[in-house]
């Protein structure tokens, strides 16, 4: 994987204090913000935090190459270049679409508010900044923490959080505190790793347990995206049949997770827990299902499946569960497009690397998997290797 160098717009208290860089950086992909602030506290001698994103290379997928950004030091940086900009009144001009994080002001107030109440071991670590979260890493004298923001136009993660721990509340982290309304998040550590890689076994477990819970929550206070948004005429054609298609298989209107892989897991071979809920959303379960298998090396597959179809039909006695998988590889893909699209239409300019192309994909995907529906019609259940 490509590696990543970064520049830096340093600034302190909000004023121009110097450039940093170019640095070499552990991480490769941008969002990634641990590796960036090491370099810099190093590099600089101050303690720093990346505000947002200013510049990085066209068709990199998210990683790698040269990255800028602007950074604020939270202590008084050295080692930097400190000829005038005269680009910097750009970089901190205002914009309409900005998240609240990425600005010096809301940083410092983010880490004003997940500290408040809280004694520090050491200093605050950021995990990660972008349009869809800024995320910093708490040691305190009760544990480790996690302070979670999320952007205005996603779901708040903390009320879904609550609405899953009601019917399964070691399937999510436990919240310290919330602000709903501003979607941030203070929660509390989970023991383990992050499961990139998992077991059949526990992967099984996960699905029976996320199954039971999606069975209980059969109106979700979230919306329920459109799947018509940005649909070529091709899958509108196809789009009651495959409505219908789904609908025959007798599964709930329930909140589906939105990126349902072991990623979002985290795991310590005994306890399992589910991360990152703000792309939930009022739907069809078998979306869930099909991001996973997708995911899954092909031999996993085939076990995990079956323990989604045997946990639905064990909680909604008479649905055919893989009835619902051939429609929803199409339908789930535009629906996913729409998802991106609303991504690109919320994020300012110097973000929409991390999605464009996205929609466009997505919707590649829904009419390759549209040929082989059309083609294979009126067969019982999909291949769950497709996605």
């Amino acid at each position: 994987m490509d590696k990543r160098t970064v520049r830096a717009y340093v600034s302190h208290r909000g004023d121009f204090a110097g450039m940093a860089g170019p640095v070499p950086v552990a991480e490769p992909w941008w969002s990634e913000t641990r590796s960036v602030t090491a370099a810099l506290d190093e590099l600089t001698r101050a303690r720093t935090v990346v505000v947002r994103i200013i510049d990085a290379p066209k068709g990199r997928s998210m990683h790698g190459g040269e990255v800028t950004y602007h950074v604020e030091a939270l202590t008084w940086p050295h080692n930097l270049d400190t000829t005038p900009r005269p680009e910097w009144d750009d970089v901190v001009r205002p914009h309409p679409l900005r998240t609240p994080w990425a600005t010096v002001a809301g940083v410092h107030d983010l880490l004003a508010w997940a500290t408040d109440g809280v004694e520090l071991t050491e200093p605050p670590i950021q995990v990660k900044s972008w349009n869809l979260s800024c995320v910093f890493h708490l040691h305190t004298t009760t544990g480790q923490l996690w302070a979670k923001a999320t952007p205005a136009f996603g779901n708040s993660e903390a009320a879904i959080i609550e609405s899953v721990a009601g019917h399964d509340p070691d399937l999510v982290p436990r919240i310290r505190k919330a602000d709903v309304d501003r979607h941030r998040t203070l929660l509390e550590h989970l023991p383990g790793e992050d499961c990139f890689t998992v077991s059949t076994e526990i992967a099984c477990e996960v699905v029976r347990r996320w199954v039971a819970v999606q069975a209980k929550i059969t109106d979700p206070a979230l919306p329920r995206p459109d799947p018509l948004r940005n649909a070529p005429d091709e899958l509108l054609e196809h789009l009651p049949r495959l409505i219908e298609e789904v609908d025959a298989a007798g599964l709930p209107t329930t909140l589906v997770h939105g990126d349902f892989h072991p990623g979002n897991w985290r795991s310590d071979g005994v306890h399992h827990a589910i991360l990152d809920w703000a792309d939930s959303y009022a739907g069809n379960p078998a979306s869930d299902i099909l991001r996973l298998t997708g995911w899954l090396p092909e031999a996993q597959r085939e076990p995990v499946l079956a323990a989604w179809a045997e946990a639905w039909r064990t909680h909604r006695p008479g649905c055919e569960p893989l009835r619902a998988l051939a429609g929803m590889r199409v339908i789930g893909h535009v629906v996913a497009a729409g998802t991106y699209q609303r991504f690109l239409d919320n994020i300012e300019p110097a973000e929409r690397g991390y999605h464009d192309g996205d929609p466009a994909q997505q919707l590649r995907l829904a009419l390759e998997n549209l040929g082989w529906y059309v083609q294979k019609a009126g067969t019982e259940r999909a291949d769950p290797g497709r996605g």
